[in-house]
């Protein structure tokens, strides 16, 4: 009788793991869970062979299903176990829910665990380190209030819309004509031909319709299917435009929930009724599988229609991407673009809004600085060139998901998405509390004058961009060295280290460059900032120049190398090529060889070529201060990446006359902003057009006309140059580059090198040009 009991709860645990695993593969999380939790009653005590599948299928279900105190226990659980080498990334998603359930000072301790132990792929170690720096911020941070681009001299309140609308998970909303109010929100179908209780009754995502007014309590508003639903795709995520009485929404395959890839179709509404759906053409919609989604509207200046929509089509930065198209009067769309950085990141920006009336930018991202998993992010601009993102605050954010940003004509209130503090409609109680999301209202009211900003991200090198590639934001990046490394009292010019032995070996010894400095917060901001940050910009260079080789194009690369004066010119000379040296054998051990093949002409045809340029000490000052430790000294031992270009042929022609050595760009009175022209010939006998250009923080090694020494950081933080605009390509007209110069905040500098990359379209290179800048 024992051994008949004891096979019966067997199998009945077999059958839960059955379909928990059927439901896990279809990316049905939150169901999955529910059958794990049976599989293992009363929760595993301790991580044995026979259970690890389940465990582990157990944890990644709840973290998916955004139940993340319950992750965050089953994380703990396997962490402290001694089977836990079996999953090398359980400290890290441990310290993501630990940070989503509002703990970062716990989330800080594994994510530094999780870095110490060096085991993670280099994606989740780069945002690991990046998500230290994130919790790091959170702690800081006194009493996050909304920023006051937004709320001015008023607070904000935020507060869940009634409950007709969030009966289980909502997104999406959407201001119609001013009162009505779209939402996303799912129906369950049944399928009684099915065998299996997991796809019994599933869900499939349509649109709603209520009016505005019936977001009031007090209101009794019943919520109308919308007529252009689907019976087999997921009709999703609204935006209206409202000069042309046009929807634009998304149809998703309903397939399986893990992979979900949607594409965009707009509806006129004509005659009382919305008119049959229009697909986007193949520049919105690829149709390679990949996910375009979220659409949101704005104008340009010319009254034309741009599209903002989120994707994770090839060419992003990584995740889901911000991209746009415009639409011309006749409805076609252009060629998608990427809107570039400072907006994306490597992770997921997603749910954009655009605010036409103040030219704002609302979407929500997880690798910004956020409080939670996804916060709202702010930022200004327009097509080409935005503004450095802003984190809109609490509470609009939360320690959760906050996305679908939306604000009315006036500004002064609107809608948000956020699985904060959700209620289970199945258990009626807050234990399964972050698996949904609701629809919150947001407005402003009168009250005591927001004095206190969220503290700002860490001051970062940062780029002004305008159609960007992901390199291009890169350059010139610049990676330093400790004295006489690699290899001290050496003559030779090559040497066996790669650049991160150098770089690690730089670090350790950061405690010994503060015994020489009064002032310990310089030498960490030097260190953290500057020699970390070139480590993982090279990081980064990397990842894309894999990518590039791999679609079989052409890489030049080439590479700067410098040196104090601390020895002779000829000493240095060598110096200089030994540090060149170590960055190509760092390009020759990443990521197991991937790219040692492309330098050997035997294998690859030589398409990755590294062009050495060794400076030594010869365009080197001579340093104040100590010349081993002190940071004048430390900033003239380095190695400048200045150029990137790839290609499908060797050929690097262009239409373009691009000059080899620096432009000199004029000078601008130091307090003053004032707009420069640069002007390149143009050389094609026919129209051509520029396929994206940018402009990258200023490069300064000379001395302050004052007297004072500008360090790199000072000029990079107090000028600010912006691409305003810049002349059709036209045959014999020059390419007239417009460049606006904000000097309110510089002191005189006698010389400032600023990067320009840009790329005409159809061309396989880009070009980089510095211009030679004075601030008087």
């Amino acid at each position: 009788m024992l051994l008949v009991c004891a096979w019966h709860i067997a199998a009945a645990q077999n059958k839960n793991v059955r379909f928990g695993d059927d439901a896990f593969s279809d990316g049905l999380y939150k169901t999955a869970c529910e059958y794990y939790r049976m599989a293992i009653k009363g929760g595993a005590k301790d991580i044995s062979d026979a259970t690890r599948t389940v465990v582990f299928s157990r944890f990644e279900s709840a973290r998916l299903a955004f139940y993340y105190r319950e992750a965050a226990n089953n994380y703990y659980l396997v962490s402290q176990s001694v089977q836990s080498y079996h999953w090398p990334d359980c400290d890290y998603h441990l310290a993501q829910m630990l940070k989503a359930c509002g703990a970062p000072d716990s989330a800080l301790f594994f994510f530094n665990r999780y870095l110490k132990n060096n085991i993670g792929t280099p994606r989740l170690m780069e945002i690991a380190r990046h998500e230290t720096e994130v919790c790091r911020w959170i702690l800081d941070q006194d009493s996050p209030r909304p920023i006051t681009q937004l709320a001015g001299n008023k607070q904000v309140q935020v507060s869940k819309v009634q409950s007709y609308i969030n009966s289980r998970t909502q997104v999406a909303p959407c201001i119609v004509d001013g009162d009505k109010l779209f939402f996303s929100s799912f129906l369950e179908i049944s399928s009684p031909n099915s065998l299996n209780p997991v796809t019994d009754n599933f869900v499939l995502q349509r649109v709603y319709t209520t009016s505005v007014k019936g977001t009031d309590d007090s209101a009794q508003n019943t919520v109308k299917s919308w007529e252009l639903n689907s019976k087999k795709h997921h009709t999703c995520n609204t935006a209206y435009d409202p000069r042309g009485h046009n929807l634009y929404f998304n149809y998703c395959l309903a397939d399986n929930f893990s992979d979900v890839p949607c594409e965009i179709y707009v509806s006129h509404y004509d005659s009382l009724h919305w008119q049959k759906p229009q697909r986007l053409g193949k520049e919105v919609n690829p149709s390679d599988g990949t996910s375009n989604t979220q659409p949101a509207i704005g104008y340009l200046d010319d009254g034309r229609t741009i599209l903002f929509f989120a994707s994770n089509r090839e060419g992003g930065f990584g995740g889901f991407d911000i991209w746009y198209s415009i639409i011309e009067s006749d409805g076609k769309c252009s060629p998608a673009v990427n809107l570039g950085a400072p907006v994306n990141t490597i992770g997921n920006e997603i749910t954009p809004f655009y605010d036409r009336q103040r030219g704002r930018l609302f979407f929500s991202c997880d690798h910004h600085y956020c409080y939670g998993g996804y916060d709202i992010f702010m930022t200004y601009g327009m097509r080409d060139s935005w503004s450095q993102p802003v984190n809109v605050g609490m509470p609009l954010n939360s320690t959760f998901n906050d996305i679908f940003f939306i604000t009315d004509d006036d500004g002064e209130q609107g809608y948000l998405a956020s699985n904060r503090n959700h209620i289970s409609i199945d258990t009626g109680t807050a234990s399964s509390s972050n698996c949904c999301n609701d629809i919150y209202h947001w407005g402003l009211v009168a009250g005591k004058p927001v004095v206190d900003e969220p503290k700002p991200e860490p001051e970062k090198e940062t780029v002004v961009v305008a159609n960007v590639s992901p390199v291009a934001s890169l350059l010139p990046l610049n990676l330093y060295f400790d004295n006489d490394e690699p290899d001290p009292r050496s003559t030779a010019t090559s040497t066996a280290k790669s650049y991160y032995e150098t770089f690690n070996y730089y670090m350790f010894r950061r405690n010994e460059y503060k015994q020489h400095h009064n002032a310990d917060s310089l030498v960490d901001e030097f260190f953290y900032h500057e020699v970390a940050e070139g480590r993982s910009g090279l990081d980064k260079l990397m990842r894309q120049m894999e990518s590039d080789l791999q679609r079989g194009l052409m890489v030049s690369v080439t590479v700067e190398g410098y040196a104090s004066q601390l020895h002779t010119q000829a000493y240095n000379f060598n110096l200089s090529k030994r540090r060149i040296s170590s960055i190509v054998n760092q390009l020759l051990q990443y990521n197991g060889g991937a790219l040692a093949k492309y330098l050997s002409p035997d294998s690859a045809g030589g398409s990755l070529r590294i062009i050495e340029r060794p400076y030594g000490s010869s365009l080197a000052a001579k340093p104040t201060g100590d010349p081993i430790y002190g940071l004048d000294a430390a900033r003239q031992r380095f190695i400048r990446i200045v150029d990137y270009r790839n290609s499908l042929s060797s050929g690097d022609s262009s239409v373009l006359e691009i000059p080899a050595g620096t432009y000199d760009a004029g000078a601008v009175k130091a307090g003053t902003t004032a707009m420069v022209e640069i002007h390149l010939a143009h050389r094609a006998s026919s129209a051509s057009r520029l396929q994206y250009i940018s402009i990258g923080q200023p490069i300064g090694n000379h001395a302050a006309q004052r007297g004072t020494q500008s360090s790199q950081k000072d000029i990079a933080t107090s000028l600010k140059t912006t691409i305003r605009s810049y002349s059709p390509l036209l045959p014999g007209e020059d390419l007239t580059v417009y460049l606006h110069v904000d000097a309110t905040n510089s002191l005189p500098v006698s010389q400032i090198l600023l990067p320009l990359t840009l790329q005409v379209q159809g061309e396989q290179w880009t070009h980089t040009l510095f211009l030679k800048l004075k601030i008087e």
